[in-house]
């Protein structure tokens, strides 16, 4: 078995690269890309040299090139001209969902949106009926407070 990957690392090399593109896919960030990258430059090197070090310094070189010349425009691609990438709970404000249990004046109720439903509050403590579309206005912790979406 050691024989057989000894003179296939090649082989080797592809299965790092498209285990490290699996392992991206959950990123998002390009890192692990970059090194997938360096694991292709080193499957073509193991192609034309059996030095092992010679493909981890291959490996190592197109990795930080990598790093340095590709992933900057694909982040940029990715992200755009945003500074600050907002996510999870806070990417809910702005947006608009239906009420799955009404709010009456100074209580609360659940908002639903994109399956997920929220505890919500309405702005002035006013009362909205159940199956009417709000818009999330602001979130503190579990509760975000909500508007008729008019």
């Amino acid at each position: 078995m050691i024989q057989y990957l000894q003179e296939n690392m090649w082989l080797l090399w592809l299965t790092l690269a498209f285990i490290l593109m699996i392992v991206e896919v959950s990123s998002g960030d390009f890192v692990f890309t970059c090194f997938a990258i360096g694991a292709l430059g080193s499957s073509l090197a193991s192609l034309f040299a059996d030095s092992i070090w010679l493909q981890v310094l291959v490996f190592a070189v197109c990795s930080t090139l990598s790093l340095i010349f590709i992933r900057p425009p694909l982040t940029r691609w990715l992200h755009g001209k945003q500074k600050e990438r907002i996510s999870n709970a806070d990417a809910l404000i702005g947006r608009v969902g239906k009420l799955v249990e009404g709010i009456e004046p100074n209580e609360s109720g659940y908002v639903q949106i994109d399956g997920d439903q929220w505890k919500a509050v309405t702005t002035g403590g006013k009362a909205i009926a159940k199956g009417e579309r709000v818009r999330i206005v602001e979130r503190e912790s579990l509760i975000v407070t909500v508007e008729p979406a008019g």
